[in-house]
This record gives C-alpha cells, structure tokens and sequence, in this order.
C-alpha cells in the first residue's frame, strides 16, 4: 500500500471511531433523560396511590368488621 492509501484508511477508521462514540453517547443521553422522566411523580400518579392506600384501608376495616361480626355469632 502506498502512503497516501495508509493515510486514508486510518483517516477513515478515525471517523468510524467517531461515529461510534457520537451514537454511543447519544443513546446515553437519551436513556438518561426516559429515565429521569419516569422518575417524576406526577398529581395524577399521587391521587391513584392515595386511592389506593384508601382502599387498602378500608379493606383492612371491612376484614376486621367480619372478623368481630364472626366472633359475636360464635
């Protein structure tokens, strides 16, 4: 191979280097801000785990209630 071929063959594998590290930090970048969205709790995400606990609560009310009303017919 002569010089000048030498010269564009390691040119060309310094730009597919490049490439690869721009796509590789891009998807960096990307996955980083998903994940942190995800993160974030919003006022609806808040009032459905409130509706939950209420509704875990009340459950626990209505098992406790049969209980006592199983123990008074015994």
């Amino acid at each position: 191979m002569t010089k000048m071929n030498l010269f564009k063959k390691s040119i060309k594998n310094m730009e597919d280097t490049m490439k690869a590290k721009i796509i590789t930090i891009a998807l960096l970048l990307t996955g980083s801000v998903f994940l942190n969205g995800c993160e974030q709790e919003g006022p609806a995400e808040s009032a459905g785990e409130k509706v939950d606990e209420t509704m875990e609560e009340a459950g626990e009310k209505m098992e406790e209630a049969g209980e006592r009303a199983q123990e008074a017919t015994e």
